[in-house]
């Protein structure tokens, strides 16, 4: 699976806002966060107490993280999983 080239956010707000207008997918997410922290995937791993396997895993979208691990991949950013209004269109 191709990547996509991902965003240069110029702050935490703008990446933030991108995120609340589900602009990002999930892979994408965890991806842009580990570049704004400037950290490979081991480093976040362990960051964040989950093994590398596993945040590669959901960067190659080859696993769905559960609520919980949304919770934690999302921690460094203070983002928490939960339900977001999509516009009708």
């Amino acid at each position: 699976m191709a990547r996509t080239k991902l965003p240069k956010f110029e702050s935490r707000d703008a990446f933030y806002q991108a995120v609340a207008a589900g602009q990002l997918t999930i892979p994408d997410t965890i991806r842009s966060m580990r570049g704004m922290l400037g950290v490979t995937q081991k480093q976040y791993a362990k960051m964040i107490g989950v093994s590398e396997e596993t945040i590669r895993r959901i960067e190659q979208n080859r696993m769905n993280p559960t609520a919980e691990m949304m919770d934690t991949l999302g921690r460094p950013f203070r983002l928490k999983s939960g339900f977001v209004a999509v516009p009708r269109k």
